[in-house]
């Protein structure tokens, strides 16, 4: 026994736009893989130059690194050595210099100097 026609024909249309859909999909997902590989290749030659970045700075600073406890140390040493008063006795002994500043004579007048 045979199908009648028109159900034969509907199911020929079906087949045939299932057909073209599952193509689709493989062209879609073909690109896809494609697009991503680029993109892996991509992300991983900018993740190569950080780090080659990175390890520049890490060479770079590494000795800097290792001077700044002693730095510290000395920093706190110079602190201790002067102690809270030490800028507040340089700016009255910087205003008492400005005040007595120096005097040239020219033809017996006093005159202020200016630098």
């Amino acid at each position: 026994m045979s199908m009648p026609i028109g159900i034969e024909k509907q199911w020929f249309q079906e087949y045939y736009l299932e057909n073209i859909c599952k193509n689709s999909v493989k062209v879609d997902l073909l690109k896809a893989d494609i697009l991503s590989n680029k993109f892996l290749k991509e992300i991983s030659k900018t993740l190569e130059k950080i780090s080659h970045c990175e390890k520049y700075i890490n060479h770079q600073l590494e000795h800097r690194v290792q001077e700044y406890p002693a730095a510290q140390t000395q920093l706190s040493d110079v602190r201790s050595q002067q102690g809270s008063g030490g800028v507040i006795e340089r700016t009255r002994l910087l205003s008492e210099a400005t005040e007595d500043r120096t005097c040239k004579t020219r033809n017996g007048r006093k005159v202020q100097q200016h630098d």
